[in-house]
C-alpha cells in the first residue's frame, strides 16, 4: 500500500486520492479516540479536588494534548509523502515547537487565578502517557502478531 496523489484533510482523516490512509493519521486517531474520554475524566477529577481553576487547567492541558496528536500526525503524515528523512525532520521539529509553546504558555499564564500550573501539567502528563501507552502497546502488539512468519515449506 504505497501513499501517493493529493492528500485530503477532513477532521482527523488523512488521506489520499486512491483511498489509502496515512498510517500516522490512524494512530493519532486512534489516540485522540482514547483521549477524549480519559480527558474528561482527568477534567473531572481536577475540578472536584481543585475546583474552577483545576477544572479549567485540566482541560486546557487535555485539549492541548489531544490538538497536539492531531496536528502532529498531520504534519508527519505530509512530511512522510516526501521521505523518512522529512518526516523525522518534521517530528522532531513538531516536539521542539510543542516545547517551546507550553514554555511560552506557561510563563504567560502562571500569574493568572484561573490557571492552575500543577494541575495542567498533571493532566498534560497523565493524558501523553496513557494515549501513548496505550498505542505503543497496540502497534507492538500487531507488528509482533502480525502473521508475517516464514513459511514452513523450506524447513525440514
Amino acid at each position: 500500500m504505497g501513499r501517493c496523489g493529493k492528500t485530503v484533510w477532513v477532521g482527523f482523516v488523512l488521506s489520499s486520492d486512491n483511498g489509502v490512509e496515512a498510517v500516522e493519521v490512524i494512530l493519532a486517531r486512534r489516540m485522540v479516540l482514547l483521549g477524549i474520554p480519559l480527558s474528561a475524566v482527568v477534567v473531572a477529577i481536577s475540578a472536584v479536588g481543585w475546583g474552577s481553576s483545576g477544572l479549567i487547567s485540566s482541560l486546557i492541558g487535555s485539549v492541548f494534548v489531544l490538538l497536539n496528536l492531531s496536528l502532529s500526525a498531520f504534519a508527519i503524515a505530509r512530511a512522510s509523502k516526501v521521505s523518512t528523512v522529512a518526516a523525522m525532520a518534521v517530528a522532531m521539529s513538531s516536539f521542539i515547537f510543542d516545547l517551546l509553546f507550553l514554555t511560552v504558555f506557561v510563563v504567560i499564564a502562571h500569574g493568572y487565578s484561573f490557571m492552575n500550573i500543577r494541575v495542567f501539567a498533571f493532566s498534560l502528563i497523565i493524558v501523553h502517557i496513557v494515549v501513548t501507552a496505550f498505542a505503543a502497546r497496540g502497534v507492538s502488539g500487531r507488528v509482533a502478531y502480525s502473521g508475517l512468519f516464514p513459511s514452513k515449506k523450506g524447513r525440514k
